[in-house]
């Protein structure tokens, strides 16, 4: 807002937490929660940018998602955000401040960097993610139970 930009937002899922986040910082002429759906791809190609300001994540799939459908990510400097930032220019790391994440929405929307879904899927071996994921499960697994855990 503070770029004189007309802003719109939706933040899918959220609930409660989101309803209330909106309503305390006035932002409900700017910003909608969207429940829950299946189909979020055409939310992703409708998005001029797609905002990822989470404080931790596991596997940043959302990201990946809006990526794949060639919509600009800004996303939190967090470590699971940092190998998706060097697969594309279209993914743009930010310090988790507002003003930081409205400089990286600003300079997205600016530039409108094309995000190359072809070159990306090239980039990212679903194969060796799974053998990965496989190896780390079969080490847990073998691993003896937490003392006070059946």
């Amino acid at each position: 807002l503070r770029y004189n930009v007309d802003v719109r937002a939706a933040c899918v899922g959220g609930g409660d937490a989101a309803h209330s986040t909106i309503a305390q910082y006035g932002l409900q002429d700017y910003a909608r929660v969207v429940p829950p759906r299946a189909d979020v791809r055409s939310l992703y190609a409708a998005a001029d940018v797609f905002v990822a300001s989470s404080r931790a994540e596991g596997a940043p799939y959302a990201v990946l998602e809006a990526l794949a459908v060639g919509t600009p990510v800004a996303l939190s400097d967090i470590p699971a955000h940092r190998p998706v930032a060097e697969l594309t220019e279209g993914a743009v790391l930010a310090a988790r401040d507002p003003e930081a994440f409205a400089d990286v929405v600003r300079s997205l929307l600016d530039e409108r960097p094309v995000v190359d879904v072809t070159a990306l899927a090239e980039r990212i071996d679903l194969k060796a993610w799974a053998a990965r994921m496989a190896d780390l499960y079969e080490r847990i697994s073998s691993q003896p139970p937490a003392r006070g855990q059946p």
